[in-house]
């Protein structure tokens, strides 16, 4: 199943960025703009305790929530003239996160932490800095 997850981010990330292309005549990898075809490629391939949970586009990027060893991680990925780079996002570690929303609009994100300890947070989420700041939080009990 692993697989399966892997190459369907990989489609469904090619044909929602081509789509939206951004100006130029195909630089992002797999665009398939310039009268080529759209070639699949994986951009984040799971290890063996690891796990894809959701994945969404912003204006330039993939923002991916990996499952790794029963703990969340967001991963960045990022087109670029050798292909994609990831980047891994600092969030509360040991807690549930969740892609809340995102806009083809900007490279920005709303992301949702709970925890234990901590109270139900949402995080914005810049994609281009893979910088995250408070917006609002449940008050603790």
């Amino acid at each position: 199943m692993r697989n399966g997850a892997s190459i369907a981010l990989a489609i469904a990330v090619t044909l929602t960025l081509g789509a939206c292309g951004g100006g130029g005549g195909g630089s992002r990898p797999g665009s398939g703009q310039g009268g080529g075809p759209i070639t699949p490629t994986v951009l984040i391939q799971p290890t063996a305790r690891q796990s894809i949970e959701a994945a969404a586009t912003t204006r330039d990027r993939v923002i991916a929530l990996v499952l790794d060893n029963v703990r969340n991680r967001v991963v960045l990925l990022t087109p670029g003239d050798k292909g994609w780079t990831s980047k891994p996002v600092a969030l509360p570690d040991n807690a549930s996160i969740g892609l809340v929303s995102t806009t083809r609009q900007s490279d920005e994100a709303y992301v949702n932490v709970t925890s234990f300890i901590t109270p139900t947070t949402l995080w914005l989420l810049n994609a281009e800095t893979a910088k995250v700041k408070q917006v609002k939080a449940m008050p603790a009990r």
